[in-house]
């Protein structure tokens, strides 16, 4: 027996260097990652420094799933895996500045890898790639060191970015404002403005000159959907249905069986808390309705003027120009047609400061009432993942559909 005895302190033994992982340390299942490097101490036994070159391979080899493990981004509550490894940190921030953009300007954004006890910052964002960072960390002795002592045998690789303090609002460059005079008197290089065309330019100062295009996109402003969201509930079913058979019969009033239009008021009653229906005196014929124009409207204080409804009789519900011109006080506009249908079809929009917009139909109407059907119906119906052989083993579909001419 061999018996490794600590020499004096006063003899100094100099250590070979380790040597690296080699072929035969990947036969023998231990991951082929470079060891830490031994760093040569006076007085070091080079029997334990060998044996513990041999505990460091038995660790990563024991944890090769855990450095197989990608790396997880996290930040402000958000938590997603990290797929491409060859890029750097620094692309990965321009990648998530569209979703944070807190993250936008790269001099303010530092980024920190916690994985296991190891905490560390990426000190060249732009050059690191993040699968080399990693890597790095797992081959370094604390992090070997601190997986041998830790309770958490596979701790996650995080990624997090955290954004440096800066003064309230947008870049100090930057700015949104109302005139091009306040533009050009801000100083700023980079400005947006509104435009009375509807358009929102953006105006860039540089030392060859100003530059002034219509902005594509503008990060500084909200981002706006157009819509309608309305302050009262929606219409019930059974007043449209009212409105329907109306306009059902207008189909077939006249003698010579012409179908005529027709239009209708809907009204909030402020007292009652209720929509009613209002038909104003109108002539109509089979592509118009002259409302009265001398009829005075409801008591205003008590009736919202919610929205108008008419009827295209056997037409599509299609609003047409003189609809366009006609409709320009701010409400809801809706069009029927082909009443001669089972179903017939509608068309909603709304009208702000003279521009109109389609909207869906159940922003403001309720839903067609339904019935529960009896569930031992679907007892009876087989879903065709189960069943998709039957077109070719039991039908002759050119029988059940025809044959193509």
């Amino acid at each position: 027996m061999v018996t490794a005895t600590a020499p004096a302190a006063a003899a100094p033994v100099v250590t070979a260097p380790a040597p690296a992982a080699t072929t035969a340390d990947a036969t023998n299942n231990v991951v082929p990652f470079a060891p830490p490097a031994q760093e040569s101490n006076e007085g070091e036994n080079p029997l334990l420094a060998m044996m513990d070159l041999q505990e460091t391979k038995n660790v990563q080899a024991a944890n090769a799933s855990l450095f197989a493990q990608l790396p997880q981004f996290s930040y402000n509550g958000t938590t997603e895996v990290i797929e491409n490894l060859d890029q750097t940190f620094e692309e990965l921030r321009e990648a998530k500045a569209e979703d944070f953009t807190e993250l936008e300007e790269a001099a303010s954004v530092t980024w920190n890898v916690t994985y296991g006890t190891v905490a560390k910052k990426v000190a060249k964002p732009k050059k690191t790639k993040i699968g080399e960072f990693k890597r790095e960390i797992e081959t370094s002795k604390e992090f070997l060191d601190g997986l041998k002592k830790s309770t958490t045998k596979k701790p996650a690789c995080i990624v997090k970015p955290s954004v440096t303090m800066k003064p309230k609002g947008i870049a100090l460059y930057k700015g949104v404002f109302l005139t091009m005079e306040e533009a050009e008197d801000s100083g700023k290089t980079i400005t947006f403005i509104p435009s009375a065309d509807g358009l929102v330019y953006e105006r860039r100062v540089t030392e060859a000159g100003e530059f002034v295009t219509p902005a594509s996109e503008v990060k500084l402003l909200d981002k706006i959907i157009p819509g309608f969201v309305s302050a009262l509930p929606r219409i019930p079913y059974t007043l449209f249905s009212q409105a329907l058979d109306l306009f059902r019969y207008m189909m077939k009033a006249r003698a010579d069986g012409t179908p005529l239009e027709a239009l209708i008021h809907i009204y909030w009653d402020k007292e009652d808390e209720k929509f009613i229906l209002h038909v104003p005196r109108q002539s109509v014929g089979h592509a118009i309705v002259l409302p009265d124009a001398g009829e005075e409207p409801l008591d205003s204080d008590r009736y919202i003027h919610y929205a108008d409804l008419h009827s295209h009789n056997d037409m599509d519900a299609r609003f047409s120009a003189v609809d366009d011109r006609d409709e320009r006080a701010n409400r809801i506009y809706m069009v029927v047609g082909h009443l001669e249908n089972y179903f017939p079809e509608l068309t909603v929009r709304i009208c702000n400061g003279g521009t109109h917009w389609l909207i869906p139909a159940d922003t403001v109407l309720e839903p067609l009432p339904t019935q529960v059907f009896p569930h031992k119906w679907l007892e009876r119906i087989q879903m065709m993942d189960d069943a998709a052989r039957l077109d070719s083993e039991c039908f002759d579909m050119d029988e059940v559909w025809g044959k193509a001419a």
